[in-house]
């Protein structure tokens, strides 16, 4: 099953700040990487979320303008989105 719906980014491209919205994990660990195209990891973070609709954000500014692959996982759920850094 797709479980891509329970994570989205915003906005997309995006520039300075990547905005994580994960859905329906509240209490969950919620783990995050961004790789670039390479594979290559430039950001990881873990957090659990408070609420049912939370939204994480990522300060991106500093990241070379380029595609990317944020891969979000929980307990339950995995989804790899592709991000564009302006």
């Amino acid at each position: 099953t797709d479980n891509g719906a329970f994570a989205t980014v915003l906005p997309n491209p995006v520039t300075n700040i990547l905005r994580l919205k994960v859905q329906d994990s509240k209490g969950q660990m919620v783990q995050a990487a961004l790789t670039d195209a390479s594979g290559r990891e430039v950001l990881h973070r873990q957090f659990i979320p408070e609420t049912n609709t939370h939204q994480e954000e990522f300060g991106v500014s500093e990241l070379p303008s380029g595609m990317y692959f944020l891969k979000v996982t929980t307990e339950t759920k995995q989804a790899t989105l592709k991000v564009v850094k302006r």
